[in-house]
C-alpha cells in the first residue's frame, strides 16, 4: 500500500516535467499566418463591424 501511495505521488510530478515535441518557435516580428483581411480596408472593416454590432445589440 506504501508503494502504491509513492507511485501516485510520484507520476503526476514526472508528467510535469514532460516537454510537449510539436512547439512552434517563430522569428520575433515576423507574422506567419493568414493574411488580415481587416487590416487593409477601412470601409470593409466599418462595415463588418456595423453589421455586427447590429444584430448583437439590436435588443438594446
Amino acid at each position: 500500500m506504501r508503494r502504491l501511495g509513492l507511485f501516485l505521488l510520484i507520476i503526476p510530478i514526472l508528467q510535469g516535467c514532460y516537454e510537449d515535441p510539436d512547439v512552434t518557435l517563430h522569428r520575433a516580428h515576423e507574422y506567419k499566418g493568414k493574411e488580415d483581411r481587416h487590416v487593409g480596408d477601412a470601409g470593409y472593416r466599418r462595415e463588418q463591424l456595423r453589421l455586427r454590432f447590429t444584430t448583437v445589440q439590436s435588443d438594446r
